[in-house]
Order: structure tokens, then sequence, then C-alpha cells
């Protein structure tokens, strides 16, 4: 649903894409999503889905983290936000989202319109025509 790619550090060019509900970051060894730099804390930071369908972010006691060169302790993030802890950079943003396929969907139609014109030639050929 969310990825976090990371762009400076050791660990530069790579994409977390932290499972569902609570994404906890930091350089701690409990924490899901592990990331690590220069002043980046072991719980740095929560990312969670707020009250109004929107994802927030909220900082640990006493951790700073900038959204846009904005120092918050919560706030709002939107897709393609750039997040700073410490000497870390991350760009917050949402997983593409994958289409179903429809293959079922368009041989039913094709079927019930061939099946309406066949019965469309039966009555027909039934009323004399």
């Amino acid at each position: 649903m969310i990825e976090l790619a990371v762009l400076n550090g050791p660990d530069s060019g790579t994409i977390l894409r932290p499972e569902s509900g609570l994404c906890r970051v930091g350089r701690g060894a409990d924490m899901p999503v592990k990331v690590s730099g220069p002043g980046v804390w072991d719980h740095h930071f929560d990312i969670v889905l707020g009250d109004g369908g929107r994802f927030e972010i909220r900082t640990a006691p006493g951790a700073r983290v900038a959204i846009d060169d904005q120092f918050v302790e919560q706030g709002p993030l939107r897709n393609g936000d750039i997040l700073v802890c410490g000497g870390l950079r991350l760009r917050f943003g949402l997983t593409a989202v994958g289409q179903r396929p429809l293959e079922f969907r368009e041989r039913f139609t094709w079927l019930a319109l061939v099946a309406l014109v066949v019965m469309e030639g039966l009555v027909l050929r039934w009323v004399g025509h």
C-alpha cells in the first residue's frame, strides 16, 4: 500500500514496502522497517492511517523528522513527500495498484451478445418473418 524509497545513505536505492497497518521506522532490531544512517534512532517515527483515510506521520518522543524541509511532530503525508530523519532522506509514496484481469467479464459479455442475437433470430423465425 505504501513504500519508502531510500534516497541516500548506506541503503540508497532501496525501496521498502511495509506490510499494511502500523509502519514503525527506525534502526532498531525490532523495527518492521529498518533503515540505517547517521542520526537515525532505534525508533524514529511511525506512519499510520489517520481518521480521514489519509496517511500520517508521528515521530517518536524527542525525534526530529522533516516533511519537505518542514520539521513536524505529526502531520499528513502526501504521495511523493520527502522525509528527512537524521541524515537520511526517504521518499514516501503509494504503491501502484494492479488491475484485475478482465478476461472473464469480456468473454461473458461476448457470449451474452451472441446468445441475444441467436434468440432474436429464433423469435423472428417463430413469428414467420
